[in-house]
């Protein structure tokens, strides 16, 4: 038998896990359900249990009853169960629901209710799936399980299915359950069409098994899978739940995919959820484009013979389960766990993030009985913040949970700034559920120079308005000073000028990205225009284009006349006549590119025709006042390095380096450095969690900063981090194992600060978004092209040493920003074959640098200030008018130096 192992009182977290029940495959239902327990997971429960001991002081009884079921993100007052409360006693709720199919049991060939639901079988062989409450009123729900169309690529439906041919009841792990064939049609009628219905507790596991006798290619985007509903419902939604997986080689523990969950409100009060499960599907979706009817089918071309459909349904009564947010309840009672269990803050942000500003946060965590019997459970929680202290802990052994009740426990967190991470671990002999909570702790900061700061943010993609609204507060709170937003954030935009964030520069694609071509260019140009003019300053028009001549996708005599006809000279005309107040910005050029700005400054000479006569396409360099581009380094530091060879100075994928060679291009073809404004509109790093080349969540929020100092050190007037969330274009999912993948449109994932929002709406922050909180607190008022290399103390990238920048701040005067960059981390080296090393797998409170470079600074006065990455301050004595810093890979503020 596997032994679940202690996770959250050891140094490094071992177990891979789901964020909700990672079951076995034993599972069992409680008691009251056929087929449930055995001494066996009792053991499993044992064990675990006696490891905890041994490790551990069991504080107790956990928590305070309560009959109020909290959601994580909304935590109700705690009042006591009483007897006599009519809202406490499910059973005095009557709805009077239409007469349901079911109601007449002796007329049903099958029959089968569990707890929150029903299913049958009518005489006619037509299916019903049903809720139903405590006093057995049923509201049907959906006719059965759900009907497939299977259609190959062109023609007629090969299967189609339809009534209940024949069933059987049967026993499937432990539960009781029914096994339904159907009558088909289609050009492949003699297929078979097989549905099991598992009936656990609280939830009905269904499966479908499908034989198809035809030789024809299944196609997956012709062929459905529809449920019919019986009565109509109110609202639907279709979301998509995390797990919390904490990697066996001891790595950073990561948000993964659980299920996409279709989510439909029968009524006021009762929901249905259905979640889809399984290795087979997909983690990237378009989320507005899936039908709340039709679930999700996947077919792998030519691989359509045989294939299983499978999702868990459960129903939730805010009114009989007294709680006012179903979403809780429905995810844990879908996996037939036997209990909920979560994390949520006392008091809500006012935007849904878990980024908290003040000295200390109350968090509450609960556990919640789903059964109708007494629940015993086991707890253990840890507190760690990014330092690696565990500042709360708890062990609680044979708690005990009433039926259909929650237990709450009320811990206070404060102390130091930064970010913090809250691993939670909750057993029963049945269900086990781990999760990890990163919040954070950031200083109250008022904001009063936003707009001459240059740090912003490139992309925030949103699901629906209320993610919008909350991602436009969080801009403000975290000091997003200037935005790029593109036309699928017009109302993005719009929040964002009533928080106060008003520097925003417009962004459409090239010609070559559109469906319709060059020629209808202009016309979708306008378009967008159209939208965005009421909130931009300023518009790029095209999207690194000279990378399409770098990857060989075009030809520089394709490329510039497109360039120079659509997103230049028509371009800059329907500016000047429509939109006179938005400036211009050809498309920002990849990595500092020298040719292809070479080129901006001389034109180019094309033949067309084809006819050996060159047309002449002008320069355009001297008419711009703004130019863009872009520079990433994943994953080499932001400075010099491309490769372990300090003095590799020709790495395109290297920040410094292309902001060299920007501005050797400046120097060269401008008669001012500050002639022209630059935007740096895309620069960031990754945390693929599955990579091992990539950076880990801490290197991340170090090079963040330290790529955001070198921006402005060359000069940027707007740097645009790349991006907010964990989240695809026009797309939302998980995909852990990819920087980019142009196949899945994954142009995004795994760059954000924050991760993607969870399945209750949450923003939950990576240690970068706090490291950029404490950057635009600290050099907010940063007066424009101050920041340069401190030479009395920077050592320069050759040398392998420190860093140094300073700038001036019209709130704190003087300030140096250092770091070293003497230890090169793993996979910031090449091995002798030239491929890149493997990072080092790192927990996100354990710190990466090992070396330490000791620095004297001379004091101004008695004393200098030093602020960490996090916001905390160290002040240092002077001895002899000198203090000695230490400083590693992380950057630090300095305040009080010459």
């Amino acid at each position: 038998m596997r032994r679940i192992l202690c996770l959250l009182l050891a140094l490094c977290l071992m177990l891979s896990v789901t964020a909700c029940g990672d079951k076995k495959d034993n599972d069992k239902p409680s008691s009251n359900v056929s087929g449930g327990y055995t001494q066996s997971d009792e053991k499993d429960y044992n064990d675990t249990v006696s490891e905890w001991e041994n490790e551990g002081e069991n504080e107790g009884e956990f928590g305070e009853e309560t009959n109020s079921t909290p959601t994580p993100g909304t935590i109700p007052q705690t009042t006591p169960l009483s007897s006599n409360s009519a809202s406490s006693d499910p059973t005095v709720i009557k709805r009077g629901f239409p007469r349901s199919a079911l109601a007449d049991k002796d007329s049903l060939q099958y029959f089968y209710e569990g707890t929150g639901y029903a299913y049958g079988i009518d005489a006619n062989g037509n299916e019903y799936i049903s809720y139903k409450n405590v006093t057995g009123e049923m509201l049907d729900a959906i006719t059965g399980g759900g009907r497939y169309i299977l259609n190959p690529k062109s023609g007629a439906s090969i299967v189609v299915t339809g009534k209940v041919d024949s069933f059987s009841q049967a026993m499937k792990d432990g539960y009781p359950a029914v096994v339904v064939e159907y009558k088909t049609t289609g050009t492949a009628s003699n297929s078979r069409v097989q549905t099991t219905y598992i009936f656990k507790e609280n939830c009905i596991s269904v499966a479908s098994q499908i034989n198809v006798t035809a030789s024809g290619v299944i196609s997956n985007s012709k062929s459905q899978f529809i449920r019919g509903f019986v009565n109509s419902y109110k609202d639907s939604e279709v979301k998509i739940n995390s797990k919390w997986v904490y990697p066996q080689n001891g790595d950073y523990p990561y948000p993964d995919f659980e299920s996409l969950c279709y989510k439909h409100q029968l009524t006021d009060e009762v929901y249905m959820y259905s979640f889809m499960r399984g290795e087979g599907i997909p983690t990237m979706y378009a989320l507005d484009n899936l039908d709340p009817d039709e679930m999700t089918l996947i077919f792998e071309d030519g691989k359509g013979l045989y294939y299983t459909h499978e999702y868990d349904l459960c129903f939730v009564d805010t009114a009989v389960e007294n709680l006012q947010a179903p979403d809780y309840r429905g995810l844990f009672k879908s996996l037939s766990s036997d209990f909920a269990a979560g994390v949520a803050p006392v008091k809500d942000t006012d935007d849904n993030s878990t980024v908290f500003v003040g000295n200390e946060v109350k968090l509450n965590i609960n556990v919640t009985n789903l059964t109708e019997s007494d629940l015993k459970f086991s707890l253990r929680y840890d507190v760690r913040d990014y330092y690696g202290n565990v500042v709360d802990k708890g062990l609680f052994i044979d708690s005990t949970v009433y039926q259909y009740t929650g237990a709450n426990r009320t811990i206070d967190i404060k102390g130091k700034y930064g970010i913090y991470y809250l691993n939670l671990y909750v057993i029963s002999k049945y269900s086990t559920y781990i999760e990890c909570y990163p919040f954070a702790l950031i200083a109250n900061y008022n904001y009063r120079y936003n707009d001459t700061s240059p740090f912003g943010i490139n992309s925030a993609n949103t699901k629906n308005n209320t993610e919008t609204e909350n991602t436009a507060k969080l801009f403000a709170k975290i000091g997003v000073a200037n935005a790029r937003v593109n036309e699928g954030m017009v109302y993005l935009a719009e929040q964002l000028h009533k928080n106060g964030i008003t520097r925003l520069n417009g962004i459409v694609g090239s010609p070559f990205e559109l469906a319709g071509g060059t020629e209808s260019y202009i016309q979708d140009v306008d378009g967008v225009l159209a939208k965005l003019a009421p909130y931009i300053d300023s518009f790029e028009v095209g999207n690194e284009m000279n990378l399409l001549v770098m990857q060989n996708k075009v030809t520089m005599d394709e490329l510039y006349p497109v360039f120079y006809q659509y997103t230049f000279d028509e371009i800059r005309k329907l500016l000047a006549e429509k939109y006179p107040d938005i400036e211009y910005i050809p498309s920002p050029f990849s990595a500092g590119e020298q040719a292809w700005i070479d080129q901006l400054t001389m034109g180019y000479d094309v033949d067309t025709n084809g006819d050996g006569v060159k047309e002449h396409f002008p320069e355009v360099w001297t008419k711009l006042t703004t130019v863009s581009t872009h520079v990433y380094g994943t994953p080499w530091m932001p400075d010099e390095y491309s490769s372990y060879d300090p003095s590799y100075k020709t790495g395109l994928w290297c920040i410094e380096a292309a902001l060299q060679r920007l501005e050797e291009c400046f120097q060269k073809y401008c008669t001012d450095y500050n002639e022209k404004d630059l935007y740096i509109t895309e620069v960031g790093y990754a945390t693929s969690a599955g990579d091992p080349i990539k950076v880990d969540l801490r290197t991340h929020a170090d090079y963040i900063i330290r790529s955001g100092i070198l921006c402005s050190a060359y000069g940027a007037d707007r740097i645009q981090y790349y991006c907010m969330y964990d989240r695809t274009q026009g797309r939302s999912g998980f995909y852990n194992q990819e920087l980019e993948n142009e196949v899945l449109e994954m142009d995004e994932y795994n760059f954000g600060m924050f991760y993607e929002a969870d399945y209750y709406g949450r923003f939950m922050p990576k240690p970068a978004a706090i490291a950029f909180a404490v950057m635009t607190s600290q050099l907010e008022s940063i007066n424009k092209n101050t920041m340069h290399v401190y030479d009395k103390y920077d050592e320069g990238y050759d040398t392998n040493g420190v860093r140094a920048f300073k700038c001036s701040t019209a709130l704190n005067g003087d300030v140096v920003i250092a770091y070293s960059n003497s230890e090169v981390l793993s996979n910031g080296k090449k091995n002798a074959n030239g491929k890149t090393g493997i990072r080092t797998p790192n927990l996100p409170w354990h710190n990466q640098w090992k070396e330490t470079d000791e620095t004297k600074f001379e004091a101004v006065g008695s004393n200098v200030t030093v602020v960490d990455i996090m916001g905390n301050s160290t002040v240092y004595t002077a001895d002899n008018g000198y203090v000695n810093i230490p400083l590693t890979g992380s950057p630090v503020y300095i305040y009080g130096v010459k």
